[in-house]
């Protein structure tokens, strides 16, 4: 009957399904032989694919083999919608009892809208983090999923609050403020105390706690420029997610 159906300026014609297709799309990004799109089953586990995949052993980080999803993406940005919501609710809406108070309120609240507004722009990459003691869990896989199996690195970046953020050499015997200073130091926004390492599974760790390794990324993350603890607490927790989520670290 559609076939014999005249159509006119302006209709809409919508094509709808009722049954649950059985298969599923992922991708491959990075380091392998053969195509990078997969049509599986939809029960296909991780290992199932990877064990049919080959790659160039020399020059792929097995390892590190990490994924990203679109329902992480979507639950990452839900997560740092929420976070703003409450920092604009909280601190833009609150009153002062004095007129010096105000003074820093108007201030603050300057900031704080600056601030949420390059935060909205972020676009959490939905990376899952699959690597566990160099074990990768075989997890289900999804509709939309692309896996990343990276190559071996030499290089490590350094990004963030530094004077000149750069791609380096790795060296084994140095540590993250030595990468730093090579950078050119940090930036008068950086926070000292707050340097983040991102592995190249996705992983994100404080410097303190980790040896680097090749393919880290080193990323200074800016102070909250306040003496309002709340606030700087708040915004401090809303820079680790926005870093964790997006690998990125906005200046304030």
């Amino acid at each position: 009957d559609f076939g014999q159906q005249p159509l006119n300026s302006g209709d809409q014609v919508i094509f709808s399904s009722d049954m649950r297709d059985n298969t599923i799309v992922v991708q491959l990004e990075g380091s392998y032989y053969g195509p990078s799109r997969f049509a599986l089953p939809r029960d296909a586990r991780l290992h199932e694919l990877l064990d049919a995949i080959a790659v160039p052993r020399s020059m792929t980080d097995v390892n590190s083999i990490s994924l990203k999803r679109v329902s992480v993406a979507e639950r990452q940005q839900q997560a740092l919608s929420e976070s703003l919501a409450r920092l604009e609710t909280t601190y833009l809406s609150a009153s002062s009892a004095t007129p010096e108070e105000a003074q820093i309120r108007v201030r603050e609240a300057e900031l704080i809208s600056q601030f949420i507004e390059r935060a909205r722009k972020v676009e959490p990459n939905g990376r899952l983090v699959l690597a566990n003691n160099g074990t990768i869990s075989d997890i289900r896989l999804q509709d939309g999923d692309v896996i990343t199996i990276p190559e071996k690195s030499d290089s490590l970046l350094i990004s963030g609050e530094v004077l000149v953020p750069q791609s380096v050499v790795f060296h084994a015997n140095r540590n993250a403020k030595d990468y730093i200073a090579g950078a050119g130091g940090f930036t008068d926004q950086a926070d000292e105390k707050r340097i983040l390492v991102v592995r190249q599974n996705g992983e994100v760790r404080e410097a303190a706690d980790v040896i680097l390794r090749p393919g880290d990324e080193i990323l200074v993350l800016p102070q909250a420029p306040t003496k309002n603890l709340q606030l700087a607490s708040t915004l401090t927790q809303i820079l680790y997610q926005i870093a964790i989520a997006a690998k990125v670290a906005i200046d304030l």
